[in-house]
């Protein structure tokens, strides 16, 4: 929800909008399959999680706290994804 939050908040022009603006949707949708426990939302989970990360390292370059914040909170997400296995089953 954040990056689509920038794009309306600031404006991005050209690539840098199209790209923040896929990058929320797809946590959007991923968030979403998470939350509803479906099967495919575990890996994809740990996917964009694990990209969340690398954004956080490069954004930490030029804004340490921020980096810092997006890989505590990715990491966690990938940390919740990989333990609750047994959730996303369906039985």
């Amino acid at each position: 929800m954040q990056p689509l939050l920038l794009v309306v908040a600031f404006h991005p022009g050209g690539t840098t909008a199209v790209a923040v603006t896929a990058w929320g949707m797809l946590c959007i949708v991923t968030a979403a399959l998470v939350v509803t426990l479906r099967p495919i939302g575990r890996p994809v989970g740990i996917v964009v999680g694990a990209i969340g990360v690398v954004i956080g390292v490069a954004t930490a370059r030029a804004s340490p706290v921020n980096g810092l914040i997006g890989i505590a909170l990715t990491g966690f997400v990938i940390y919740a994804c990989a333990v609750s296995g047994p959730s996303f089953r369906r039985g």
